[in-house]
């Protein structure tokens, strides 16, 4: 039988979606009107809220509503999709449209019914995905059609709105189709959407969360303080058999973990850089009308992969370019050229961001200054692909990708005036920040 879990302690920070029925402050989103807005369901202002929520860590190019398909009409399949390349996370959302109606014994009755449902929806979900043309709302874009097979759905998420801890019933699916199923509260998915701001980060916690007994797994509203194990543990659930196990390990960090989490969500901020360059890259800049000259569009040549190249960046990697770039800003108006710019890649990638920072340069000056910077940082590294980010003037960025090896003796030389004598400072990719250094 489902039931209410009270005794276990909450940690971390709780994200709870307004409660009353549709008049939220929070407006509407996806384009809706206010008025729209009123008249919707809470539940569909949910499902619309949280896509838009998921949108910012993300990015919002990687999230998709309520995919659909034609059978005598638009049958709808799922709720939520979140797709980056090739692969994808589906999610069914329940949410109560009076949460505060229920509590105790009937809010278990309905999470676990309410869960049922969302693992059929799930199921319904995966085989579409597999077997039938199908397409998704984009907060940007509109309409997106798939084809059949184009993604790989690597995990299925139930979300079911609860404020208190609850244990699911055992004999729900652990998968549809062959794809795991993982069972949240909706307050705690976006909890680990918040914490973890990157797609593959968010994979390996789903990953990992796999290897837990099957009794924690059925449990919800608690993720927290699973969460808190998983990432003081070495990003591992090894060795987590019981909220026992989790209550010991966390009570055994105490402080420093206490510390560490602080640390976490102060350099958290500046991951934040990555959401807006790839919001800048859609919109058009606030000086546009000066820098469309000579009949030029502000149309990004290959948006869609520039984009990939941000999203699937991990929040340390984002932290990184995020701290790189305030490094930048604070020497840029010692630059007589007006122009400051650095590297980073990761190992075992074969990827190359190029980060600059420029003050008061003409734009047919910097568009030839930065394909150098990329060109030369390429042949530098030996790296196949990359990107140059400039940020221009504080307003906007300036996006361009390379894909292909450089190999030229010019090129070579060039990386080797520009790139030679910066120092290299190595980042652990970790969840939790961690100590750096620099090569000597």
């Amino acid at each position: 039988m489902p039931r209410t879990i009270g005794a276990f302690p909450r940690r971390g920070i709780v994200i709870r979606m307004e409660s009353k029925s549709t008049g939220s402050a929070e407006g509407g989103t996806w384009g809706e009107t206010r008025r729209e807005h009123a008249a919707a369901t809470r539940t569909t202002w949910a499902e619309e809220w949280i896509a838009k929520f998921c949108g910012f860590p993300l990015a919002a190019e990687t999230v998709f509503l309520r995919a659909k398909y034609e059978k005598g009409g638009e049958k709808e399949v799922d709720d939520l999709l979140v797709a980056l390349r090739e692969e994808a996370i589906v999610l069914s959302l329940k949410h109560q449209e009076d949460p505060s109606r229920r509590t105790g014994d009937r809010l278990a009755q309905w999470c676990a019914k309410a869960a049922k449902a969302a693992s059929r929806q799930l199921d319904g979900g995966v085989k579409t995905i597999r077997e039938r043309p199908f397409w998704c709302d984009h907060a940007k874009r509109g309409r997106v059609d798939f084809s059949p097979g184009a993604l790989h759905v690597r995990h299925a998420i139930a979300c079911v709105e609860t404020a208190e801890g609850i244990e699911l019933p055992l004999d729900l699916p652990e998968d549809v189709r062959g794809t795991p199923v993982t069972y949240l509260s909706s307050s705690d998915m976006l909890n680990i959407v918040k914490e973890l701001h990157s797609f593959p980060d968010i994979m390996d916690y789903l990953d990992a969360r796999l290897t837990l007994p099957q009794g924690l797994r059925r449990t919800i509203g608690l993720e927290q303080s699973l969460y808190s194990y998983y990432v003081v543990n070495d990003q591992s659930f090894e060795g987590c058999r019981s909220f026992a196990d989790v209550t010991a390990a966390l009570d055994m960090s105490g402080g420093e973990l206490k510390r560490r989490m602080a640390e976490k969500h102060e350099a958290d901020w500046l991951a934040s850089v990555i959401e807006s360059i790839s919001y800048s890259m859609s919109v058009p800049p606030p000086d546009a009308a000066v820098w469309n000259t000579a009949g030029d569009s502000f149309q990004r040549i290959e948006y869609t992969k520039a984009q990939e190249y941000l999203c699937e960046l991990r929040l340390a990697e984002r932290r990184a370019i995020g701290e790189k770039f305030a490094e930048l800003r604070s020497k840029v108006h010692e630059s007589p050229t007006g122009l400051v710019y650095s590297l980073m890649y990761s190992d075992g990638r074969d990827f190359l961001y190029v980060l600059a920072v420029t003050r008061g340069v003409d734009r047919e000056d910097l568009v030839r200054r930065a394909n150098v910077l990329l060109i030369s940082g390429l042949a530098h590294r030996g790296k196949s692909a990359g990107m140059i980010i400039v940020e221009r003037d504080g307003v906007a960025y300036l996006t361009i990708l390379s894909e292909g090896r450089i190999d030229s003796p010019e090129a070579t030389a060039a990386g080797k005036e520009f790139f030679a004598n910066l120092k290299t400072t190595r980042t652990p990719i970790r969840v939790l920040p961690e100590e750096r250094y620099t090569d000597p």
